[in-house]
Order: C-alpha cells, then structure tokens, then sequence
C-alpha cells in the first residue's frame, strides 16, 4: 500500500528552499494543492504546518531528507508523498512516505520505493525494482526490471541499469554510465560499461 499523496485542495509546508523545493512546489501547484511556505528552519516549518494539510520534503541531500522526516515524523506531523500529474505510477507499485515522483516520470507495475525517494524527471523505474530509503533517481535515469538500490544509493543524470542489477547502499552512479553488473555498497560507478571503485575515505 503506497503512502498518503499530495491531493487537490491541500494546503502544505514544502521543506527545502532550493532548486529542487522549487521544481517540487511546481509539482504541488499543478496537482491544485497550495504551498503555504517553503522552510529551511524544521522548527519555523514544524509550526507552520499545524495549520496545514501537512508537508512535503524537497531537500536534494539524502541523510538531510531523512533526518528531517524523522524529526516531522516525531513530531506528529503528516508527511505527503508528491506524485506530478504527468508521471505515471503503475496501480500496484507502492510509495514510501515522503517521496516524490517528478515531471514525466514512471514507476512500474510490482515496484516499491521507500521512504524519501526521488524520481526525479524523466526517470524511468521499470517493474519490479526495490528503491531503498533516500535513493535518489537524477533526471532521464533509466532503471530496467527488478532493480535494486540501496538506502541513500544515487542514480546519476541519464544513467541506465539492466534488469536484474544490486545498487548497494550509498553508492553513486555517475551520469550518463551504462550499468551491467553489481555496484557494492559505498563504491562510484562511472563509464560506459560502468566500472566501479571505492570512494575515498572522507578526513
């Protein structure tokens, strides 16, 4: 069962005030709910949506949106899923809370996307996948049939994965790579077939 959406008439606090909070209130608008406010401030935001319908999470940075989810969450605060009006969801696919399926875009029948996602436009996630907490699928993204990602994994701009392919766990796909085999947990994939590499340890 898909999470609670975004519906003509609501009244809503969009979290994040950046590009992607702008493209996401586009989306809302176009639906025909209103954007009272978009925050930054969780605190300004918490009040402000005691007299709303509820919020929506716009933030582009996977460990912010969940960390502000959680805090709405606990704070009793209902947390809408936006899909845009010319995406296109399969009946059975399943939403987790708060996540987004932008402009153009399609999930497909037998997909489940967990909570926080981004489809971002133009994205394609064909039957079947698995999105993890937080993935984020970048503009013209292409994922083909049974797909897995892991949490807070990154699906770069008009990349494409076959069918059948394991995204680990924040692992980042480069734009424009073409994925043929498993990409493990925290590793960079880039290139056309993708290779892949261990990210280098933060200092």
């Amino acid at each position: 069962m898909s999470a609670e959406r975004v519906r003509p008439g609501d009244r809503l606090v969009v979290f994040g005030a950046g590009g992607h909070a702008r493209s996401v209130g586009d989306a809302i608008t176009r639906i025909g709910a209103a954007v009272l406010a978009m925050v930054e401030d969780d605190d300004e935001g918490i009040a402000l949506a005691a007299h709303a319908t509820g919020a929506v999470i716009a933030i582009g940075d996977a460990g912010t949106r969940l960390a502000v989810m959680q805090r709405l969450t606990a704070s009793g605060v209902t947390v809408l899923s936006v899909v845009a009006t010319t995406a296109t969801l399969a009946t059975d696919a399943a939403l987790g809370v708060g996540s987004v399926v932008l402009e153009h875009a399609h999930v497909g029948p037998g997909s489940r996307l967990g909570d926080a996602c981004i489809v971002n436009t133009r994205a394609s996630v064909d039957h079947d996948c698995v999105l993890g907490d937080g993935v984020h699928v970048a503009p013209g993204a292409v994922l083909a049939g049974g797909v897995t990602c892991g949490p807070r994994a990154l699906i770069g701009t008009g990349a494409s994965i076959i069918p059948g392919v394991d995204i680990g766990a924040q692992a980042i796909v480069g734009a424009g790579a073409a994925v043929t085999a498993d990409v493990p947990c925290g590793c960079v994939a880039v290139g056309v077939p993708a290779r892949s590499r261990r990210r280098r340890s933060e200092s």
